[in-house]
């Protein structure tokens, strides 16, 4: 758990080499470490664009921790930007029933998957279920926006 806290220290600072040669060894040092793989396919879907890997390694992830929040919000976002919808719903459907799941995430992810496929009214049904599940001034704002969003491109 140290050696994750040091690697989410790396990301923070920008330190992406060090961060993956540290994830890389921990993997192979514990290969049932599903939080490692977890943070491998973030960091492959994030600053390295490889969607493939990333999968891979979220994949392994759900096997290994499948009750660790985090995981579903990364995943579930690397499905939205491969454009698989019914997949990003089945996985958004299941993650609502992990406990310590922040719902209002979840409807966003649900939202911004109605959003790019031009559902107008599920995206604001969505974006407004994540503005009343949410705690988080920051998000509250973020799903306002998105909300006024919506009102523009329906014209």
């Amino acid at each position: 758990m140290l050696q994750l806290l040091q690697i989410q220290q790396y990301l923070r600072e920008g330190r992406m080499a060090d961060a993956l040669a540290d994830l890389q060894v921990l993997i192979v040092r514990e290969p049932e470490n599903g939080r490692a793989r977890a943070m491998m396919g973030q960091l492959l879907m994030n600053q390295m664009q490889d969607y493939p890997a990333a999968e891979e390694y979220f994949r392994a992830a759900m096997r290994l921790v499948p009750a660790w929040p985090e995981l579903y919000y990364d995943y579930c976002r690397l499905l939205l930007l491969l454009d698989r919808g019914a997949e990003t719903i089945a996985l958004l459907n299941r993650s609502l029933e992990v406990p310590g799941i922040e719902k209002d995430r979840i409807y966003f992810l649900f939202a911004q998957l109605y959003e790019r496929q031009q559902h107008w009214d599920d995206a604001v049904e969505y974006y407004s279920k994540a503005l009343q599940y949410t705690l988080i001034d920051e998000h509250l704002e973020q799903y306002r926006r998105s909300l006024e969003r919506i009102k523009i491109k329906r014209g």
